[in-house]
């Protein structure tokens, strides 16, 4: 239904702001349709052809940000912020043919119809979450080619090319990461300009995230749902945005108007807070690959262990979305942890649940997330009801060149078991695991 939403908003845009024949622009193939750090005030829609992007380091060094291909749009970036100026290189792969507005048309067209700005925004924020699962891709490649570096036998050369990995993807990180922030301002100040009545809600998601988890949604929308006699999907979206019974009651009287106005701000917000716990946590694991063989990492006081299990949650929702996933936390002491490390072993544990779960085939996934205070230490149990771990693999799975794929289950994932296990060691913590067939226990216990 999204998809639908969307293809239609985008052609609604070509329809009235990009169909002006004097406004295309042909470009031969090789050529440079926007250098580094030129002003550019045109939104290019790509008509025919594809695109890639680079960045440069300090040593005018390039590498590849992203690519775009036909029907999606280039100079997002640059058109949206307050310096106009473009933050990589845009070079054609092939003869391509480009349709354009300038931003002067842009601000007229938004200012005769606060209907077409949100087709914008629509379309611009879909665009956006692309680049987005771009770098996640090129990160997992970079990662996949690290470990198949860990089991050659040139381990003298290992940190230089590591060091150089890193560097390569730092670059893509950044770009993500800054632009994301001034991006979600100035949809913020837009939105807040057009509709300052629904701007909290913006405002909320983009601070705190998805603070309920799918089953929790779910459990609530059914019930009020029922309470008041409204759709299913209206009630979850309802709950999702954080409105309450008198909230209803204000706005009863145009109920799907008003939840739908205020939900699609709430999920703006969302996206954007999601790109940013996404970006740090890229970062993170990048940092990881460069100080692999390092003893110890900067390391804080006063850590949450339950909100970095939020974190690498907020990293997993689409690995989530056919899982209940239940959360059981309960209050912790803070310890003194590198959030990041944290955010890692989870992220890569609930991960490897989902794996399992996706290939047992069983008809209701569920992973169970428990947190409980213990006497010296804290401890996370991470439950799910798979098909379970065959019994000789079990002192096997921490290993570095264990077989990943076992009778269907898939055990390596992103930097691996064997990382994870490294890390928790690094804690003077603990990590244990117990399988049966419907039921398998990874339990981590860190000392506070």
């Amino acid at each position: 239904m999204q998809n639908l939403e969307s293809n239609l908003d985008l052609s609604f845009l070509l329809e009235t702001e990009f169909s002006n024949p004097d406004q295309v622009l042909m470009v031969k193939k090789g050529e440079v349709l926007l250098k580094e750090n030129q002003v550019n005030d045109k939104l290019y829609f790509i008509l025919e052809g594809s695109i890639t992007s680079f960045v440069y380091d300090s040593e005018g060094k390039k590498y590849k940000s992203f690519s775009a291909q036909k029907n999606m749009f280039v100079g997002v970036y640059s058109f949206f912020s307050g310096s106009s100026k473009s933050l990589t290189e845009v070079v054609t792969n092939e003869d391509s043919k480009f349709a354009f507005i300038t931003y002067s048309q842009f601000q007229n067209s938004i200012k005769s119809s606060k209907y077409l700005l949100g087709k914008f925004i629509s379309v611009i924020l879909k665009e956006l979450i692309f680049r987005h699962r771009q770098l996640q891709k090129i990160i997992i490649e970079k990662e996949q080619t690290f470990q198949k570096l860990l089991e050659t036998e040139k381990m003298a050369s290992l940190g230089q090319m590591a060091a150089g990995i890193a560097h390569e993807l730092n670059n893509s990180i950044a770009v993500l990461k800054n632009n994301n922030e001034w991006l979600s301002k100035i949809i913020g100040e837009i939105l807040k300009e057009n509709n300052s009545e629904n701007h909290h809600f913006f405002t909320e998601g983009f601070e705190k995230g998805r603070t309920l988890t799918s089953s929790e949604a779910k459990s609530k929308a059914k019930d009020f749902a029922k309470k008041y006699s409204i759709s299913k999907d209206l009630a979850r979206k309802f709950v999702e945005a954080g409105l309450t019974e008198n909230d209803f009651a204000k706005i009863r009287n145009n109920i799907e108007k008003e939840v739908l106005a205020k939900h699609k701000n709430w999920e703006i917000g969302t996206a954007f807070y999601d790109i940013s716990v996404a970006s740090k946590q890229a970062a993170h694991v990048v940092q990881s690959v460069k100080t692999l063989g390092a003893k110890s990492s900067f390391r804080e006081a006063n850590q949450d262990v339950n909100e970095s299990i939020h974190n690498a949650l907020a990293l997993l929702q689409s690995s989530l979305r056919e899982i209940n996933l239940k959360l059981e936390l309960k209050p912790l002491n803070s310890i003194i942890a590198n959030k990041g490390e944290l955010v890692q072993i989870w992220t890569n544990l609930v991960k490897n649940a989902c794996e399992s779960l996706r290939n047992s085939g069983i008809q209701n996934p569920e992973i169970i997330i428990f947190s409980e205070q213990q006497k010296t230490s804290i401890s996370v149990k991470i439950q799910d009801n798979g098909n379970g771990i065959p019994k000789e693999m079990l002192n096997q799975i921490f290993r570095p060149n264990v077989t990943t794929k076992i009778g269907g289950l898939s055990f390596g994932l992103g930097l691996g078991l064997t990382i994870v296990e490294r890390l928790v060691n690094s804690y003077n913590g603990r990590i244990s695991v117990q399988s049966v067939r419907g039921e398998t226990i990874f339990e981590i216990k860190l000392p506070n």
